[in-house]
């Protein structure tokens, strides 16, 4: 998944790393070959954080449709819609005898069509993203007694995963903020400003440094800012005093790893509570989290 960060800080050219006819990039975009439904809802993703950056690619980028890697977001949807949903309509993670149900793709699915309705205004968006909404408001043991939103249960019920990632709040946050942006309801920004209390009083060590559920999986933490961030921009002029709150944490996050963590070659850890290892990933996640500082900087009460 391309981050924000780097296509913000024009490492790349979007259009160009999208749809180069290059061999090197086919091998790295190709979408026709990208399996689960979470991994389609990142490529969907990054082109709308594209047409973010650069109205221009709104025309291509929703309808792109190509023999190898060159779909739109609206062909990505469809394959997700077409084969990662069950004979109920619910949405799973990978194909399998007894498929998953994994809270981030169903949350990114419900981003994806909020923020299609939000582009086009086509109702049909609005319609799939209630309907998944539904999935999780309807199965309150989605959520632990924090009020934070588990990984996600098989189809037969055997196993539930109650490990809380920090990318699961982040896009569980932003469908509050966004659907705010439909219909003007009060009520997602106190959901969203609640979530994001509860992560930051439970999911935080005394010093406000976040803790992801997963050891192997640090690399979340950069979606849950990138989110985090997102929503307090749509919030804060409503709820000023609240996002202050919000943004604070953000804040404390970005310059102890920025003051405490960096490396001599400015280079990011795995974890911020017990760094172990840099690498691509965490170099990564650390981009989101300073992006989403830069993003959130100015939102003072």
């Amino acid at each position: 998944m391309q981050t924000r960060a780097f296509i913000e800080n024009k490492v790349f050219n979007p259009d160009e790393l999208l749809f180069s006819k290059s061999l090197k990039h086919r091998n790295q975009w190709f979408w026709a070959n990208i399996r689960g439904s979470d991994d389609n809802g990142w490529a969907a993703l990054a082109l709308l954080y594209a047409i973010d950056i650069d109205p221009a690619f709104k025309d291509s980028y929703l309808n792109f449709t190509g023999q190898y890697y060159e779909l739109g977001i609206r062909q990505i949807i469809e394959k997700i819609n077409e084969v990662y949903r069950d004979k109920n309509g619910n949405i799973f993670q990978l194909e399998d005898r007894n498929p998953y149900y994994s809270m981030i793709s169903t949350t990114l699915n419900i981003i994806l069509n909020q923020r299609m309705y939000l582009l086009t205004n086509e109702a049909k968006f609005l319609n799939q993203s209630l309907f998944d909404y539904k999935f999780i408001t309807s199965r309150p043991q989605l959520l632990n007694d924090e009020g934070l939103l588990i990984d996600g249960f098989n189809q037969d019920l055997s196993y539930f995963d109650e490990t809380v990632y920090t990318y699961n709040q982040g896009a569980l946050i932003i469908v509050y903020g966004h659907f705010y942006q439909i219909y003007k309801d009060l009520k997602y920004l106190k959901l969203g400003i609640r979530h994001a209390k509860n992560m930051i009083t439970y999911r935080s060590n005394k010093n406000l440094i976040v803790i992801d559920g997963d050891k192997e999986r640090q690399y979340f933490m950069g979606i849950y800012f990138r989110f985090l961030s997102e929503f307090a921009e749509i919030a804060y002029p409503v709820y000023p005093q609240e996002i202050q709150g919000i943004r604070d944490y953000i804040l404390i996050n970005a310059d102890y790893l920025w003051n405490h963590l960096r490396s001599e070659d400015n280079g990011f850890p795995d974890d911020y509570i017990n760094p172990k290892i840099n690498n691509a990933l965490s170099q990564n996640m650390g981009i989101e989290l300073l992006t989403a500082a830069l993003a959130v900087v100015d939102l003072t009460y």
